[in-house]
């Protein structure tokens, strides 16, 4: 299982990405662009750390979700119908964060979202496919999570079944962590922070 972590730029001296969508993303596709371009990426900022970097759309995984079996639970919404949609008519998704500290992913990526993908396969009808949180399946089966699990078995039922594939972190669920930044637990840095990108990306 591989996952992605990059040190953030934005973090030191207040330097931003240059671009708040993610319009500028393929510039520069490199030597894989042409394999995914029959299976495109939708990128997801996590709420609220992930914010400045471009993306599509946002989700909300907070760091405590997913810790214990106690805490592994989240709001039905907080995976973006229209991401799962996309990963249904099987497309990638990839979840930037940031965090502080030099750890390769935040709790939200490590524990929330690969939780959120268990809950995703049970809906597909899968097992426990043993890529953690250790207690991530057996809270994807809890009664608490039912309601998500049965909202995609009624989107699932109406596309096409040939492309649906389990949710995997790391294959068709990438985990992209920036590190080092200066704007973790502080929203009026983050305020800044978002203002920057804002006028970088409309000068």
């Amino acid at each position: 299982m591989t996952v992605r972590s990059a040190d953030a730029v934005p973090g030191r001296g207040m330097n931003v990405p240059h671009c708040a969508s993610g319009a500028d993303r393929s510039q520069n596709p490199g030597p894989k662009a042409t394999r995914r371009q029959a299976r495109p990426r939708l990128v997801l900022a996590n709420i609220s750390n992930g914010l400045p970097y471009p993306h599509d759309d946002v989700c909300f995984f907070q760091s405590q979700h997913g810790h214990s079996y106690a805490m592994a639970y989240f709001r039905a919404d907080a995976m973006p119908w229209r991401a799962v949609i996309h990963l249904l008519e099987g497309g990638e998704l990839e979840v930037v964060d940031a965090t502080a500290g030099d750890k390769p992913l935040t709790d939200a990526l490590r524990y929330g979202v690969r939780t959120w993908c268990h809950v995703f396969n049970r809906a597909l009808r899968y097992g426990d496919l043993g890529f953690g949180p250790p207690h991530g399946w057996r809270a994807a089966r809890s009664d608490r999570h039912r309601p998500t699990v049965q909202a995609i078995r009624r989107i699932a039922r109406v596309l096409d079944t040939r492309k649906q594939r389990p949710a995997i972190p790391g294959e068709n669920v990438l985990l992209t962590c920036h590190r080092n930044v200066g704007w973790d637990d502080d929203p009026a840095a983050l305020g800044r922070v978002l203002e920057l990108v804002a006028l970088n990306a409309n000068p």
